[in-house]
């Protein structure tokens, strides 16, 4: 799963972005998992209020 989200965030990356997700990819692994759950829960949030 970790190779899927690092090509996933690849895709929109120039090659100096490129060089530092193979440096830190468990890095950018962790911040893709924080970034989805805000996502989540401000979607969660939102349908309550509604």
């Amino acid at each position: 799963m970790e190779k899927e989200i690092e090509k996933r965030i690849m895709e929109q990356c120039n090659i100096r972005q490129k060089v530092l997700i193979r440096l830190f990819p468990k890095t950018f692994v962790k911040v893709y998992h924080i970034g989805r759950m805000d996502v989540i829960n401000c979607i969660l949030k939102s349908d309550d209020i509604a």
